[in-house]
């Protein structure tokens, strides 16, 4: 049946009814696009609120946790202000992509992702070859294009797998020799690279490329088998006192080797008590010196800085206030400290200083957030108080006035 067997020209006019076909379609193709459009509009509001996270000054989230990147061999590294943002975002997105990955929701997951692997590459290349990091942001980009099965997209990742490959290579050496190095006589663990050819395999396949990808994944085919473990040599480990998690790590590390493995284990604990008794000085540190002050510039007072002027025997709260007002240039503190006129004005400033926070409160506050306190019913130095025992945020100075 033709419309000219039912007489219908061009001339014609034709009453069209929507059907519940057709009504279905277009709501589920309206939900479709409120979905995207949500979605589009969550991302704006976390790269948005990720952007302030990395702007603050270098400390990292907020004024109690600092922020630092080691190389693969645990030294801190040196950043400049603009890598560390860019750092500071691209780690953060990672994060929640990856937790998004995690909870299924795949399609918040790639771009957080995708937004991610944007900011690391306006890192300077060299600040990433000591680190793995975007590797395994590269790889978990193309794990997400997998489990969305999308194929046109897995296609075009080749390049971030050689790209993944080529920076592992740089970290760890071309043959994991550089681990080799920082563990001993360990064996570093597989499984980043059992990952790696594993999706080398499948991008392969999907490409049109069945000989490569039968050579990536009996490659990591031989790399899992290495991963498997004894269960009598975790047993073993256990009886010792051992953790599950602890047992296996230090097995693949060791390359199912027992003694070896608790030798890893023995220095392994040792690490990690140095590494909390670091954390636990930084804390200490942090909370220390936000009784300093900041500087006009509004850093804190350097911390290597004033230990240099306390060795020459200086008193630490007159060293940190000659730090802070010259911006912690050493130097011209130092200058400050050795001239007997200039010091005494300095320790009366820290008097007059002092004598007014006993009878107004603590001075370094934000004066927007006292009037906010204030405004409240709360008296002045009760407000000035209550922000600076609470990092000066309004609200938990609220919780801790009542």
């Amino acid at each position: 049946m033709t419309l000219q067997h039912y007489k219908v020209t061009p001339q014609s006019r034709v009453l069209v009814i929507k059907g519940a076909a057709a009504q279905a379609a277009l709501g589920a193709q309206q939900a479709q696009q409120d979905a995207e459009e949500a979605r589009l509009a969550h991302l704006d509001r976390l790269k948005a609120t990720l952007d302030k996270v990395a702007s603050r000054d270098g400390r990292g989230l907020t004024d109690k946790y600092e922020f630092s990147l080691e190389n693969q061999a645990g030294t801190q590294m040196s950043l400049k202000e603009s890598d560390r943002k860019a750092l500071v975002l691209g780690l953060a997105l990672h994060e929640k992509g990856k937790a998004s990955l995690e909870a299924g929701r795949l399609q918040d997951a790639l771009a957080e992702l995708l937004l991610a692997e944007e900011s690391c590459t306006l890192v300077n290349p060299s600040v990433m070859e000591g680190i793995d990091n975007v590797a395994m942001l590269l790889l978990d980009i193309v794990w997400c294009c997998y489990k969305l099965q999308d194929i046109s997209r897995l296609g075009v990742c080749s390049d971030r797998l050689a790209s993944a490959r080529h920076m592992l290579e740089t970290a760890h050496g071309s043959s994991q020799e550089r681990l080799r190095l920082l563990h001993g006589n360990f064996s570093p663990e597989q499984a980043t690279y059992v990952r790696l050819e594993l999706l080398e395999g499948v991008v392969a396949f999907h490409s049109g490329e069945p000989a490569t990808a039968r050579r990536h994944l009996q490659a990591a085919q031989a790399r899992w088998q290495r991963l498997q473990l004894s269960e009598t040599a975790l047993l073993q480990l256990a009886e010792m006192g051992y953790t599950h998690k602890e047992s296996c790590r230090a097995l693949r590390f060791s390359g199912g080797d027992l003694a070896a493995a608790v030798e890893f284990l023995t220095e392994q604990r040792v690490k990690d008590q140095e590494w909390r008794s670091q954390r636990k000085r930084q804390r200490e540190w942090n909370n220390e010196r936000t009784k300093y002050g900041k500087t006009a510039s509004g850093k804190y007072v350097d911390q290597e800085a004033l230990n240099q002027l306390c060795q020459l025997g200086y008193e630490k709260s007159l060293a940190a206030e000659a730090l802070r007002q010259a911006e912690n240039d050493a130097q011209a503190a130092l200058d400050v400290l050795s001239s007997p006129v200039k010091r005494g004005a300095l320790q009366l400033g820290i008097i007059a200083q002092q004598m007014l926070e006993e009878t107004e409160g603590p001075q370094s506050v934000k004066a927007s957030h006292v009037a906010n306190l204030v405004t409240m019913g709360y008296k002045e130095k009760a407000a000035r108080g209550a922000l600076k025992a609470t990092g000066d945020k309004v609200t938990a100075a609220i919780d801790h006035l009542q």
